[in-house]
């Protein structure tokens, strides 16, 4: 990883157009605040501090990184009661995003699913917009799965694009449509 980001002139993982990461200096302090610390349950007394890749959390998760574990996805998938799907699954990647991108999530999902539900791979993807205007994302859905790539967006695509990010998970969590179109379907 190192290597790559160094050919590529140290940019940030989170957002290949960028080399240096969001300014949390307003989230950091939101977090310090003893209302959200009450709502968290975190003690009034211990500091926040923002680590990605060095702190305790870091060191206690280094063996699980890069550990395989879209079967987790899968048993989510799965999920049944009674025959009705248990939960709705919902992955979605903002496309500048080079530490978890939209390429990694569709090659993911296409090897989870090629037994599960081998018509996921031909399923559509929507042009999800609203005219006029530029597209808001890029859906496929089939049963209970849903997977958006988001434009203009890295990693943290809720400070990226918060609107989009706010319409994607109202549709999702409501079951609105994401209108658009499919742009291999017939023309209107």
């Amino acid at each position: 990883m190192d290597k790559t980001l160094g050919y590529g002139g140290n940019f940030d993982v989170y957002d290949v157009r960028r080399w240096k990461g969001l300014p949390w200096e307003a989230v950091k302090a939101y977090l310090k605040t003893d209302p959200v610390k009450k709502a968290l349950h975190v003690p009034v007394d211990v500091e926040w501090t923002c680590e990605d890749n060095a702190g305790p959390v870091a060191e206690n998760l280094k063996n699980d990184i890069m550990v395989d574990a879209s079967d987790k996805y899968g048993a989510l998938i799965d999920r049944s009661d009674g025959g009705i799907k248990r939960y709705k699954v919902l992955l979605y990647t903002g496309n500048f995003d080079t530490a978890c991108g939209f390429r990694s999530t569709e090659e993911i999902l296409d090897r989870l699913m090629r037994d599960r539900d081998p018509e996921w791979h031909g399923a559509p993807r929507l042009i999800w917009q609203q005219p006029p205007g530029d597209p808001k994302g890029f859906v496929r859905q089939r049963g209970n799965l849903t997977q958006v790539s988001i434009p203009d967006s890295g990693h943290e695509v809720p400070a990226y694009q918060p609107e989009t990010c706010r319409e994607m998970l109202y549709n999702w969590l409501f079951e609105r449509p994401f209108h658009g179109h499919d742009p291999q379907g017939p023309l209107a």
